[in-house]
């Protein structure tokens, strides 16, 4: 439970395949930024989106403009987040809420994430939080 509960934490977001690089270590061009701000962040700012945590678990992600759900399939494993949008390409997650998830240490814990890349219904994203750094891909399902 406890393996669970730190991937839970570093995946928050959102987010198919994590990287092992930690954002740090990449050099993302400033020119990658303006990119994806010009293919429209904004698209994605609701709607439902799946994704693989680093430990190959389907997440289905639920995002409204101020909340997001993520729901972990095998483990039946669910957190609750408020989202502050800093811009159209980054935001904060807090988990406000867990189900089935032993201790609630991980309640008001946070994580930056920012949209790197956009490719048609696909997004990449590096999450940052206490835990650690990671890249995933999502998939906009709807």
């Amino acid at each position: 439970m406890k393996k669970i509960l730190s991937t839970l934490i570093v995946v928050l977001a959102l987010n198919s395949c994590a990287d092992k690089t930690t954002a740090e270590e990449k050099i993302i061009p400033e020119e990658t930024t303006e990119a994806v701000e010009k293919q429209n962040c904004a698209d994605f700012k609701t709607g439902i989106y799946t994704y693989s945590d680093p430990s190959n678990n389907e997440v289905k992600v639920i995002r409204s403009d101020s909340t997001q759900a993520e729901l972990f399939i095998k483990e039946g494993v669910a957190l609750h987040s408020s989202i502050q949008w800093i811009d159209d390409c980054t935001y904060v997650l807090t988990i406000i809420g867990a189900l089935n998830i032993e201790g609630k240490d991980i309640i008001g814990k946070t994580a930056e994430v920012e949209i790197i890349d956009v490719q048609s219904d696909k997004l990449t994203v590096v999450t940052k939080s206490d835990e650690g750094n990671v890249q995933l891909e999502m998939t906009k399902v709807q």
